[in-house]
């Protein structure tokens, strides 16, 4: 059930949320999930689904009372990592499943390419991300997402993810299937035209191998230095840089228009995924899907207590990731790599709000608190071991410094 509940998240917006909670109650009502969870990233967002689902009633925000239950999910996704040991061993083949599923929202993305598949407005069409709530008016490719810069999100993760897999066979043959979805992925996020995926994977690619090839640091800088002159120097090899002065000054407009928001309402927030329906002359422009930078969305729409909270989670997975960096674990140049696309494509726009990108999200950093612990409890293993055998040592020494 676990692999459909991801094949069915790639192709769908809803139908894996609705299996994801089904799989999750299942496993509370068979004990499997005992507790609150003990992370700070469990408690976090449990503070933060609470918080969430409390102002959303009170405030009569009924959007963002729906929008709590996807928070309510992402906590039990979190409990359910940290407690089943199952989740950690088969990682790895998750991660093989979820490039395999990628496939078909690639091939989708294809299809609209193309002009094979128009944007539907019908019910289908929204339930399989065909169609947008939000209509982009350049008809970009959204593929399975609703939305192309989601799509673009998507697509810079599996690049990443499918040149990480590549670098850690050895295999000819598999080497070259993961070559080849890496070519994939990064040609349908070159269709979706999002600069800011665009920019987040360029970042992920840097950290990744920055990290990973610690001997050819200068050339991985020398080399990335050349291709960012290279863009500054031919802007057009960028997708739709026309339109960049006016992309700027709107995402300027955006923010101003979010952070006034945020001082009406500083404590509770306008309500999760309640930006769009603002009132308009609340804003004073238009309404506005969201913010376009994930932190400031987290504050406008979740306020101080929740922007807090938020930031509180993420600093104990960075914590977690400095961890595991000293312990030199092989999985942190993937992970930094991964963070990176999130965090640059972040800046400019909001990538986890919805429950696709979410839940990816969510489970990346359920993963990476896990490790932290299993590998904290193997090193006090280790040290425990290390201490008994210089304990019998000293025994021994002791007893043979008597016999003579």
């Amino acid at each position: 059930m676990f692999y459909a509940m991801i094949g069915a998240t790639i192709f769908s917006p809803y139908i894996g949320v609705v299996i994801a909670f089904g799989y999750l109650l299942r496993k509370f009502s068979q004990g499997a999930l005992p507790g609150l969870g003990r992370q700070t990233l469990a408690r976090g967002l449990f503070a933060l689904a609470v918080w969430s689902t409390v102002t959303s009633y009170l405030d009569k925000h009924w959007v963002s009372l729906g929008a709590s239950a996807v928070l309510w999910m992402y906590w039990g996704v979190v409990v359910y990592i940290q407690n089943d040991r199952k989740v950690l061993k088969q990682f790895s083949k998750y991660g093989n499943w979820v490039l395999l599923c990628g496939l078909g929202s690639a091939a989708v993305g294809l299809a609209q390419y193309l002009g094979w598949i128009g944007e539907s407005h019908r019910l289908i069409g929204y339930l399989f991300g065909l169609g947008s709530f939000v209509p982009d008016p350049e008809n970009r490719i959204t593929a399975t997402f609703g939305n192309a810069n989601l799509a673009g999100a998507w697509f810079s993760v599996l690049a990443l993810l499918a040149a990480y897999y590549f670098h850690q066979t050895r295999q000819i043959l598999r080497k070259n299937a993961y070559l080849l979805l890496m070519l994939v992925y990064i040609g349908s996020l070159l269709l979706t035209e999002s600069r800011g995926a665009i920019g987040g994977l360029a970042a992920g690619l840097f950290v990744y191998y920055f990290f990973t090839y610690k001997h050819l640091r200068i050339g991985i800088i020398a080399c990335f230095a050349a291709a960012l002159v290279l863009f500054l120097i031919h802007p057009a090899l960028l997708p739709r840089v026309s339109m960049l002065p006016e992309s700027a000054t709107d995402r300027l407009m955006i923010w101003r228009i979010c952070f006034r928001l945020f001082l009406h309402h500083p404590v509770e927030g306008v309500g999760l995924a309640n930006t769009y329906f603002v009132d308009a002359i609340e804003t004073g422009y238009y309404r506005i899907a969201h913010a376009h930078n994930t932190i400031l969305a987290v504050f406008v729409e979740l306020g101080t207590v929740g922007g807090v909270l938020f930031l509180w989670m993420h600093w104990s997975v960075v914590k977690s990731l400095l961890y595991l960096n000293r312990a030199n674990h092989r999985t942190v140049p993937v992970l930094l790599g991964l963070f990176s696309c999130f965090f640059v494509h972040g800046l400019v726009d909001y990538t986890i709000m919805a429950p696709q990108i979410g839940l990816i999200y969510i489970v990346l950093t359920g993963f990476v608190l896990r490790l932290h612990k299993e590998v904290s409890l193997e090193q006090h293993r280790l040290e425990i071991l290390r201490r008994e055998w210089l304990l019998k040592k000293a025994r021994r020494m002791a007893k043979a410094s008597g016999a003579v």
